[in-house]
């Protein structure tokens, strides 16, 4: 029986195509939005499939592939550069190079990109797949790049994988581990993870930990998945993302320009209104986001985060809720509590358990309207809720 691969081979044929092609016309890519820890292992991946190779690549014995880590090569000046690249270059054939962490082109290894360009232009054929995080096509990058015609010969945003591709991948995982993950789980764990594989990974990883899907989002390890894959965007990417989290459409062009490269990459769904398609990303960044925010209540008992007053946007109800829980932040408030402040009911018959939590749902997605993190208000099971600041 044929092992289990951690992605289709429809999946991962698709995946490569682009790059292929380009070698085939004996061209040069920039391939973007792979992380610099899975990009040597896709390379690797890559070379180990003869079949797809030879399927793919004409004359594939005339090819020599080499593969260059920018995050361990150390060279002290562009003439030792020139000379190391042009050893690695076959006699007889097509050399194909695959940059692994170009993103160091950028900047600290910047003496590299005149030399690393001129090496298609030589007299052996050559065909360079440089691998980039980092969206190159952002207006501060192309103004230093737009003299090296190699690195923006072809560009290739890699999406984030189907639906379909993770279901595969925690089937695989499942029977690596050897263990049993309950249907509907698995169902959350791609809802929560979009299609990213490290945040799964680490999912299962937890679940395998602890037997129990309790708390596999919200841990320390996923917490700092999250946190690294949020600090791996750019200034401005950061800005556009949290706009979407808190809803916002006020888009100008530059915006718009990023916009359609995260659409590129699978990260962005429209629906009624602009959402991330990894929902535990999302909520980092409104959790992340309502850290900046400080609330205060005004002598008139006015609602205010940041000095901006925010009372249009909540019943009378919820204004009085509101106040109330800002000014007994982190402290537990029982459930008949909340029903008086509310609607002014001392008796327990006289609201239900629906009601209030009705109510206190209504006025998170006001929060989360206004990118806030739902987890400011943390419910206790059976007790009551907490207003976390």
């Amino acid at each position: 029986m044929k092992a289990l691969l951690p992605l289709p081979d429809n999946t991962f044929a698709e995946m490569v195509q682009p790059w292929l092609d380009i070698v085939e016309r004996s061209e040069s890519a920039s391939i973007l939005n792979l992380s610099v820890r899975s990009q040597l292992y896709r390379v690797n991946q890559l070379l180990e499939n003869i079949t797809l190779l030879k399927t793919k690549l004409s004359n594939l014995k005339k090819i020599k592939f080499v593969v260059i880590n920018l995050t361990t090569l150390s060279l002290d000046n562009s003439d030792e550069a020139e000379q190391f690249f042009i050893k690695k270059r076959a006699k007889y054939g097509k050399t194909v190079f695959f940059i692994i962490d170009a993103d160091r082109l950028l900047d600290e290894k910047k003496e590299l990109m005149g030399v690393i360009n001129a090496l298609p232009y030589l007299n052996r054929p050559v065909s360079i797949l440089f691998f980039f995080k980092k969206n190159i096509q952002l207006q501060k990058y192309i103004v230093s790049l737009v003299h090296f015609a190699t690195l923006l010969q072809n560009i290739i945003v890699v999406p984030l994988f189907s639906k379909e591709s993770m279901l595969h991948y925690i089937k695989y995982e499942a029977a690596l581990y050897k263990i049993e993950i309950p249907k509907m789980l698995i169902e959350e764990i791609v809802n929560q993870c979009g299609g990213r594989m490290w945040l799964i990974k680490q999912a299962i990883r937890r679940y395998r930990t602890t037997g129990s899907k309790k708390d596999i989002f919200n841990h320390e390890d996923m917490q700092f998945r999250l946190k690294t894959i949020f600090n791996e965007f750019e200034p401005e990417e950061k800005e556009i993302l949290i706009k979407i989290v808190n809803r916002q459409s006020n888009f100008d062009s530059n915006e718009k320009e990023i916009l359609s490269y995260l659409d590129k990459t699978g990260l962005i769904v429209k629906n009624k209104h602009l959402s991330l398609t990894i929902p535990l990303l999302e909520e980092y960044i409104r959790k992340e986001n309502s850290q900046q925010y400080k609330f205060s209540i005004s002598k008139k008992n006015e609602i205010k985060i940041n000095n901006l007053t925010i009372n249009s946007v909540f019943s009378r109800s919820q204004k009085k809720l509101l106040i109330y829980f800002i000014s007994h932040s982190n402290v537990l408030l029982a459930r008949d509590l909340i029903a008086k402040i509310m609607w002014g009911v001392n008796e327990k018959n006289n609201y239900s358990d629906w009601a209030i939590d009705t109510a206190i749902n209504r006025l998170r997605n006001k929060l989360i309207d206004l990118g806030l993190s739902r987890e400011l208000i943390v419910t206790v099971r059976n007790q009551g809720f907490i207003f976390k600041l």
